[in-house]
């Protein structure tokens, strides 16, 4: 039972730690994909 919850420790601390970087993806895409989207709809 300790073994899984440190498994699940270790792969939540490896997820933080390329989460950093994931989410400063997703943070990137989803500006461009408003931005995008606002010059679009107000370019119409």
């Amino acid at each position: 039972m300790l073994s899984i919850f440190k498994n699940i420790y270790l792969s939540l601390s490896m997820m933080s730690l390329g989460g950093s970087f994931s989410a400063y993806l997703v943070v990137i895409v989803t500006i461009q994909l408003l931005w995008w989207l606002g010059i679009h709809r107000f370019n119409v």
